[in-house]
Formats: C-alpha cells, structure tokens, sequence
C-alpha cells in the first residue's frame, strides 16, 4: 500500500475547504464552545497565571448571613503549543471537484 504524503492531500482539499473544515470544527464542536480561546501565541509557549488550588465553599448558616473566607493560591503555568491532527478516511469518488 503506498504512503499518502501532503502533496497528495493539498491536490485534493483546496485552502478554502480547509478553512471551511476548520471553521465548522470550531462552530458546531459542544466542547470548544465552553472553552476560553487564549490569545495567538507568537512563539510555541506561552507562561500564565491560572488558580492552582479550587478555593473552599461554605454554607451559610443561620439568619446571620456570615459567609466565611477561603484561600485561593496562583501559580505560573506554561502552556506549550503543538501540533494536532487526525486523519479521516474518505474515498476519492466522495470529494465533489466542484467545491
């Protein structure tokens, strides 16, 4: 069986449909619609401050409304950019030459 290398698959997905892809991923996926989208990074990582520990709740009590505090510790953490991909499986006859 031989090897499907880029060249092969950029002949066949032009720019447009892959934006396309990208844009309908980002759209209709339920997951990335909940997260935060970080700024673009410019180099491959990125430091950040984010809470290190989840801060304790407490029920209030009683007619008094006393609310007690909590601790909430920030730690720098470093976000590393890599590559991710997938490969999905599609006969040649199901991409339309007219998209």
């Amino acid at each position: 069986m031989a090897m499907i290398t880029d060249s092969d698959i950029k002949a066949l997905i032009t720019p447009e449909i892959q934006q396309e892809v990208i844009d309908d991923i980002v759209h209709e996926s339920v997951v990335l619609k909940h997260f935060t989208r970080l700024p673009n990074m410019t180099s491959s990582q990125r430091e950040i401050r984010i809470a290190d520990t989840l801060p304790l709740v407490y029920w209030v009590e009683g007619n008094t409304g006393f609310k007690k505090t909590t601790n909430l510790e920030w730690a720098n953490k470093r976000i590393v950019a890599q590559e991710l991909a997938t490969i999905i499986p599609t006969a040649i006859k199901g991409i339309s030459k007219n998209r």
